[in-house]
């Protein structure tokens, strides 16, 4: 396919970060974001901005900047690609040491690239990682930040982004290097390939947990965003060798931390009885009991399941734990009045909890076939899902 660049001349070495910017359509909001990156305070980089076939004025937005900055350049795609190919085309222009990923509808703390630069050099990451906080349309903030669990650091990263995605592009400074390339396959989701595939080759990630983005929240339907991406996520984990992987993680971690990540792979890739067997020889946590009785859900061992949901409703009252035992009241005994408490104190306890809410819209339709049971520990901190438009 061919690409059109605008290119500008650099007298002096090549830059040591290259920033990547993939836009589609996104006029509205393009600008700022690039003021907010070319406004850092560390300001060795080029900016490389891939308008990945645009039909609103997105390409002459950025031919402003190049006609004033010469650090930035701009690639068009003659047609729409994908995020993952708008990236990687930017990565094979790119000239720096690191990248430094952005989105085009983002906001940049002005030292987001010196923090995470600095990071990156005292300890030796090959990845960098920050928090980000969410704002609406219109730049006013939503009041919810993302972090990390309290446990995640440079040497269990992949055991956490095993159970779950935790590491985004839109916030990475990564060493640049022939492995950092989106697979183009993937509908959305390759962040999560990415990472996970650096982090099984040996790169060491580092968290600064500090928020360094703010993530504009605007207009695509995030559930529905949720269950694609939640396919995606099976299908890059069905092609891990499983053997392979469990004497990698036992052989590292040991054989106890490795497997709650174990089982959480198996439950991505639909198999609950593997899940189950790696858990049950586990001493008892309050997580392991949560996989166990997602996997006995997933066996359609219901009742096995609510027992285990109710050990921990007697231990620790939790939003997902009273959505599923709501499910399970309502599959094992059939009391709809019970199912519908449970729904509601979950929602209380957690506002915006969208398997609860839809479990009890479902709930009031006697749709059995609606309910959405919570295979996951609910996160301390919302993640939210970057909704990059393809046509």
């Amino acid at each position: 396919m061919r690409e059109l660049s605008i290119l500008k001349e650099r007298g002096g070495p090549v830059p040591e970060v290259s920033v990547i910017m993939p836009v589609y359509n996104g006029e509205a909001w393009l600008e700022d974001a690039m003021a907010s990156v070319l406004n850092q305070s560390y300001g060795d980089f080029e900016l490389i901005v891939v308008d990945d076939g645009s039909r609103d004025r997105s390409p002459q937005i950025v031919r402003k900047f190049t006609g004033a900055d010469p650090r930035v350049m701009l690639v068009e795609h003659g047609v729409n690609r994908g995020a993952a190919a708008a990236r990687n085309t930017a990565i094979r222009r790119s000239s720096g040491r690191y990248l430094m990923m952005t989105d085009a509808d983002d906001i940049q703390h002005p030292d987001r690239l010196k923090l995470t630069l600095e990071l990156a050099e005292r300890e030796r990451a090959d990845m960098v990682f920050h928090d980000y906080e969410l704002m609406d349309e219109s730049g006013q903030p939503l009041g919810v930040t993302k972090g990390y669990p309290d446990d995640m650091d440079s040497r269990n990263a992949l055991l956490h982004q095993l159970r779950r995605n935790q590491l985004c592009s839109g916030l990475a400074l990564v060493r640049n290097t022939p492995d950092v390339r989106f697979d183009e396959s993937l509908a959305c989701a390759e962040d999560f390939e990415l990472f996970l595939r650096l982090l099984l080759r040996g790169y060491r990630a580092s968290l600064l947990r500090r928020v360094l983005t703010w993530y504009r929240r605007h207009g695509a339907n995030l559930s529905s965003d949720l269950s694609r991406s939640n396919r995606v996520v099976k299908t890059v984990l069905s092609r891990l060798d499983m053997e392979e992987l469990e004497r990698k993680l036992v052989s590292t971690f040991g054989r106890e931390e490795a497997a709650l990540a174990l089982a959480a792979v198996f439950l991505w890739r639909d198999q609950p009885g593997d899940a189950a067997r790696v858990l049950e020889v586990l001493p008892f946590s309050w997580e392991t009991e949560f996989y166990l009785g997602v996997s006995y859900y997933k066996k359609g061992d219901f009742s096995r399941s609510l027992r285990s949901f109710e050990k921990l409703d007697e231990l620790r009252p939790d939003a997902a734990v009273r959505n599923n035992l709501g499910v399970l009241a309502w599959l094992v005994t059939g009391n709809r009045e019970r199912a519908g408490e449970y729904f509601a104190s979950a929602i209380v306890m957690r506002p915006g909890y969208l398997d609860a809410a839809r479990n009890a819209e479902a709930l009031a339709r006697g749709d059995k076939a609606g309910l959405r049971f919570t295979e996951r520990p609910l996160r301390s901190q919302l993640l939210d899902a970057k909704h990059y438009a393809r046509q």
